[in-house]
């Protein structure tokens, strides 16, 4: 074989794993989303990057008896295995066992790529470019692939391109072909044979669907896949009015039994939805739902006479499945007087100028979903300072905000944030209180519902008692009215704001509930972080990230004891790569998420044009930059730090633009970067293979843990400080890569 056709056999099997790496990685978040909760999303992350930068530790261990064929086999068996503990559920054992099956997979695949680049680290620049762009390539099919293969069925592709893979670089060995053609022979079954059992919510999850499932009987009528969510779609026996949609197990959205007729007698009144009240208030003639699930909010507003109704829901797939079961629910999204919009409810208002008597938002949670350690990570940008201004700015004068919420926690939070707000804009705090009211509402299977109503305005006093007035009625309860007397643990709370200053009022609250009532704004969006501090589990995997780095380290020292002092500042430089690359990544994708508003092409453009972007910078290092030295580290920490100021207010200013506007301005902003962050690591590469060969899996293994502790660290900055602050850290980080590569190697 001439080593030209060697070369690019080399090069189209590191895109080919690359790209299922990224691929599965993508797939393992969502489904631990499913069987676990949200914020093992961020375990199925840090799994794949340490996996990766472990497999370097096997190949600096093993060296050449790390055979190419056979680390892509075990690759794609490893993924077989994994989606079989996942099909399991929670019944198999806790996270920790789930997330040691899953490593085994990235270590092979690690051990992979971090022989190749043993081996042919003298075309680094090639290779790593190679490997970028196979993982934009993975970043970019994967969420078609999803919605049309489902989570299962991608896992089971990448399983067999991994197998494939291993075939290609099989040696003339009874084993290694054997192992490749079980794993392509599986995975080929799989895929023609389909029909995979989906995977199922954990019991012990804590979801909705979890206790559902206990309390009564429901079975999942439609279930579907998509870079957003798994949504379904679930009757229950015991309800025979209403069907439920669920997102991930969660954040149930009911979708009534509604003939089509507002006025027929088995349509739905909603005299024990804590909801009605603001319609009863006086009358409404335009509303806005945002969050419109399955419809229920659009149908209260139809009930109640109100004649143009604007429903702007994230989920295309929950409106899918809405409008294909019309005959259950009436047509509800597309009846005259209905205007639907999919997509993200801020960036619609951003390129609205249109104002509405009402913004009715629900809170998609259960009384039980608060303690959900899960629910304090997920970002919410629907209940930010700056959201809560918007929704101001978007309603008539003698129109409100209203958001329906289950908690007295909500409520604090909502009322300390608007309370904020309106100081901000120039009221007291005596002022501001008069803009806000709060009733709360039993239904009739004893649900408590609370409601948060918000005014342009100060209530009247005429409107004031209209609202005392309703206490006694259908199960309702004064929860807060400013002026009136009502005995409840809310309302003495709140009457102390007439006394104190906004920020002091929601410290010393605060420290005095142990709660974290912070307000949320768009840098630091986490409404549901109820801990003052780190939540627990994020700070045990925040420590646990460096149990890898500590036993890698000791590694290194034990096994190259006479050069390891001359190892530290190369090895130092790949672990500043490491870390600073994900910071600055995690910061990028935020910022871009909130602008594009599509979860699945916002993480497809971002992270696609971040890759191929390096994977560029990379190619052309090779060709035009012989000798960059240090500069090319020092440059991207200038660039990362001048992104953290400019491209939040650049995004801010365009988030009203059309959707095919904002993703060629996210391309123009992310791939330039990504072009100058592709090239000091190959580069890196190159050099240290000049000097120590054999230290070249070691580095790849640092750069790879390291990354675990970016991502995890990304997040503890964020709730910490802000998304903004991982930009600067980022920056520095890479500061101090280029100080580490101006030091003697």
């Amino acid at each position: 074989m001439s080593s030209k056709v060697e070369s690019q056999r080399i090069q189209v099997g590191i895109l080919a794993i690359s790209a299922t790496v990224l691929a599965f990685q993508v797939v393992l978040t969502r489904l631990f989303a499913v069987v676990f909760s949200y914020h093992y999303t961020f375990l199925g992350i840090s799994i794949a990057l340490c996996g990766i930068g472990l497999g370097g530790a096997v190949v600096a261990a093993l060296g050449a008896r790390v055979r190419l064929g056979a680390s892509a086999t075990c690759f794609g068996l490893g993924i077989l295995l994994t989606l079989a503990a996942c099909l399991q559920g929670d019944s198999l054992g806790p996270a920790a066992v789930h997330a040691a099956i899953a490593l085994l997979p990235f270590l092979a695949a690690g051990s992979f790529m971090a022989r190749i680049f043993q081996v042919h680290a003298n075309d680094a620049p090639r290779l790593y470019a190679a490997s970028l762009l196979g993982s934009a390539l993975g970043c970019v099919v994967v969420f078609p692939a999803l919605k049309w293969l489902g989570a299962e069925g991608v896992v089971v592709f990448c399983a067999l391109v991994a197998a494939l893979t291993g075939l290609g670089f099989s040696r003339r060995s009874i084993l290694e072909w054997g192992g490749a053609i079980l794993a392509a022979g599986l995975a080929v079954v799989g895929l023609v044979g389909g029909g995979f059992p989906n995977v199922s919510v954990g019991v012990n999850s804590g979801k909705e669907f979890a206790e559902a499932r206990i309390n009564y009987t429901p079975t999942i009528e439609d279930s579907r896949w998509s870079g957003f969510a798994r949504t379904d779609l679930v009757s229950v026996e015991e309800l025979s009015s209403e069907k439920i949609l669920y997102t991930d197990g969660s954040a149930p959205a009911p979708m009534l039994r509604f003939s089509g007729d507002v006025g027929a007698a088995d349509t739905p009144r909603f005299e024990h939805f804590v909801g009605r009240i603001p319609f009863e208030l006086a009358p409404v003639e335009s509303a806005l739902v945002l969050g419109s699930g399955g419809g229920r909010d659009v149908l209260l507003a139809l009930t109640q006479g109100v004649e143009e109704i604007t429903a702007v829901e994230v989920n295309p797939e929950m409106i899918a499945i809405v409008r294909e079961n019309h005959d259950y629910n009436g047509d509800i999204y597309d009846r005259d007087g209905v205007q639907l919009e999919v997509r993200e409810a801020r960036s619609f208002l951003r390129g609205s100028d249109r104002r509405w008597d009402q913004i009715f938002v629900s809170l998609p949670r259960s009384g039980r979903s608060a303690n959900l350690v899960g629910y304090e990570l997920v970002e919410n940008y629907l209940m930010t300072e700056e959201a809560i201004e918007e929704y101001l700015d978007h309603v008539n004068e003698d129109g409100g905000l209203s958001i329906v919420a289950y908690g007295d926690a909500d409520m604090i939070k909502l009322f300390g944030t608007s309370v904020r707000l309106l100081v901000r804009r120039g009221e007291t705090e005596r002022e501001a209180v008069r803009h806000i009211a709060i009733m709360t509402q039993q239904n009739n299977v004893g649900v408590v519902r609370y409601l948060f109503m918000l005014k342009p305005r100060r209530f009247q006093n005429h409107e004031l008692g209209a609202l005392a007035s309703l206490h006694g009625e259908r199960g309702i309860a004064v929860g807060y009215l400013p002026g009136f007397s009502a005995q409840t643990v809310l309302s003495n709370l709140m009457e102390q704001m007439n006394h104190v200053q906004a920020d002091f009022w929601i410290e010393e609250l605060g420290r005095k509930q142990d709660l974290d009532l912070t307000p949320p704004t768009d840098d630091r969006p986490f409404f549901y972080k109820w801990t003052i501090g780190l939540p627990e589990e994020l700070r045990t995997l925040f420590f646990l990230t460096f149990v890898p780095v500590l036993l890698l380290v000791g590694a290194i020292a034990g096994i190259e004891r006479r050069g390891a002092s001359a190892m530290v500042a190369p090895l130092a430089y790949f672990a500043f790569l490491g870390a600073g690359f994900v910071l600055v990544e995690i910061a990028l994708v935020h910022q871009a998420g909130f602008f594009l508003g599509a979860p699945a092409i916002s993480l497809a453009v971002t992270l696609g044009a971040l890759l191929l972007g390096g994977g560029l910078g990379s190619t052309v290092s090779d060709r035009w930059l012989k000798n960059p030295k240090w500069i090319p580290a020092a440059l991207v920490a200038g660039l990362a730090l001048a992104a953290g100021w400019w491209v939040p207010k650049f995004f801010a200013f365009g988030l009203g633009w059309p959707l095919h506007l904002r993703v060629v301005a996210v391309v123009a902003v992310v791939m330039p970067l990504g072009a100058f962050m592709g090239i000091p690591f190959p580069r890196g590469l190159s050099r240290l293979a000049g000097a120590r060969e054999a230290w070249v899996p070691w580095a790849w293994a640092l750069n790879g843990v390291l990354s675990v502790v970016g991502s995890v660290g990304a997040v503890v900055m964020a709730i910490t400080w802000g998304f903004s602050s991982t930009f600067s850290v980022g920056a520095g980080i890479y500061a101090l890569a280029a100080l580490a590569y101006r030091m003697r190697w």
